[in-house]
C-alpha cells in the first residue's frame, strides 16, 4: 500500500473536510525541511482537492511512492491558487496553519496560497473527526492536545507514535502533566487507525519516523 493509494481514497471520502498544519516552522527564517514539508504538503492537497480528476499513476517501489525525484536542488516557488480554483461540486479544503515562530512575511506569503495562519493555540478548535492534520516532528505536548479529544482527526501525518510513547517509557523520570496520560492518548488513537510509514526521502530527513494514521473503516484495501 502506497501513498498515492491512501490519498485517492481520501479525496473520494467525505470525511476530510478540513486541513490542520502544526509546526510547520518559519519559511523566512527557519529550517531547510520546512520548505520539503510544504511542498509534500501541497502535493497531498492537490489530490484532495475536489477538482483533482486524474491522480497520478502508482508507485511499484516504496522508494519511488512520492513520485520521480525532484530535479531541483532548491524548494521551488509555489505559485498562489486562484480564486475559484476548486469548483467541482463541493467547497475547497480550508487549510489553517499555526506556529508561534511564523513571522509578518511567513504569514503574508502563506496566506497568498490561500491559506488561513491562526494565532497559538487557536488551530486545536479547528481539529474535528474531519480534520486531515499534518504535523510531523513535533513535540509530545502537542500532539497529546491534538490527538486527546473526542472528536480526533480522522488523517494524521505525525511522527511515529509508537516511537513517541518508547521516548516516555526510556525517561524514567518522566511525568505526565496532571490530569493527561499521553500514553493512553497515543495508545488509544493507535487503536482507532491504521497507519504506515513514510518513504525515506534522501533529499531531506523530515520523513524519518513519520508514519500517515488514517481512521480505520475508510475504503481502503489495508495490507
Amino acid at each position: 500500500l502506497f501513498l498515492e493509494d491512501i490519498i485517492i481514497a481520501w479525496g473520494k471520502s467525505p470525511l476530510v473536510a478540513n486541513c490542520i498544519v502544526l509546526g510547520l516552522g518559519s519559511l523566512s527564517n527557519g529550517r531547510r525541511s520546512s520548505w520539503w514539508e510544504l511542498v509534500f504538503l501541497e502535493s497531498v492537497l492537490e489530490l484532495l482537492s475536489p477538482s483533482s480528476s486524474s491522480p497520478p499513476p502508482i508507485s511499484s517501489s516504496p522508494s519511488q511512492a512520492l513520485g520521480p525525484k525532484p530535479r531541483f536542488t532548491e524548494p521551488p516557488d509555489i505559485p498562489p491558487k486562484e480564486e475559484g480554483e476548486n469548483t467541482q461540486g463541493k467547497p475547497p479544503m480550508k487549510v489553517y496553519l499555526q506556529d508561534p515562530i511564523f513571522n509578518a512575511l511567513d504569514r503574508t506569503f502563506l496566506s497568498s496560497l490561500g491559506y488561513t495562519v491562526l494565532p497559538h493555540p487557536d488551530a486545536f478548535n479547528h481539529i474535528t473527526e474531519s480534520t486531515f492534520l499534518f504535523a510531523p516532528h513535533l513535540e509530545l505536548e502537542i500532539y497529546a492536545k491534538a490527538l486527546n479529544t473526542s472528536t480526533p482527526p480522522t488523517i494524521c501525518v505525525s511522527t511515529d507514535l509508537q516511537q513517541c510513547i518508547d521516548r516516555m517509557d526510556a525517561i524514567s523520570s518522566y511525568d505526565n502533566p496532571p490530569g493527561e496520560n499521553r500514553r493512553e492518548v497515543f495508545q488509544r488513537y493507535m487503536e482507532s487507525t491504521v497507519s504506515r510509514p513514510l518513504p525515506d526521502f534522501e533529499r531531506d530527513d523530515w520523513m524519518y519516523f513519520t508514519r500517515v494514521y488514517w481512521t480505520k473503516g475508510q475504503d481502503i484495501n489495508a495490507r
